[in-house]
């Protein structure tokens, strides 16, 4: 569920909203993901270079691979058809997404398709599962200590009673955003 989670929140910021592809996509990320974090022979012997073939898992890769990059070039193609229809957006909000930026790069350097793929698919691959993860471990966390998920509780609803809801213009009101604010910085 927080994977979901993760991968719809960097899918939004990938592609700029919903896109018919885009359930597709996640899937072949989670599948490839599962793969390359899954134990392998060859990983074992990592010398032994012919376990990389016996095992099948180089081949089953770049059948995820190709299968990614089949997904992207749709997701491409749609998302500029429907930039192309939008034509009447000013200069400053175009770049609504990472993929706007990309397609933006693309033509002022030599991007090819292959590293627009390569970008888009390591932030999914890298940013939902280690998202994901931390949150599960901050709940786990949370769970473990009752006084620290009533202090969070109890900061989050004092927020939602004076708005009615939280939402991003609100983080900033929340003690515990502010506290791990104060840490990190």
């Amino acid at each position: 569920m927080l994977l979901n989670l993760t991968n719809d929140i960097i899918g939004r910021a990938a592609f700029g909203r919903r896109c018919k592809d885009r359930e597709a996509f996640l899937l072949a990320v989670q599948k490839t993901t599962e793969l390359v974090g899954g134990l392998s022979v060859a990983d074992v012997f990592p010398s032994v270079k012919i376990l990389e073939v016996l095992s099948g898992m180089r081949s089953e890769l770049l059948r995820h691979r190709e299968e990614l990059d089949k997904i992207l070039e749709n997701i491409i193609h749609e998302h500029r058809a429907a930039s192309k229809a939008a034509m009447e957006k000013t200069r400053e909000d175009e770049a609504d997404c990472l993929l706007d930026v990309l397609l933006d790069i693309h033509l002022e350097l030599p991007l090819t398709r292959d590293n627009i793929n390569v970008v888009i698919t390591e932030i999914f691959g890298v940013g939902s599962e280690t998202t994901s993860t931390t949150i599960e471990w901050a709940t786990s966390e949370m769970l473990k200590n009752p006084s620290v998920m009533e202090k969070a509780q109890a900061d989050v609803r004092s927020v939602s009673y004076k708005k009615g809801n939280v939402d991003e213009t609100g983080l900033h009101e929340l003690q515990l955003i502010w506290y791990l604010d104060t840490i990190y910085t």
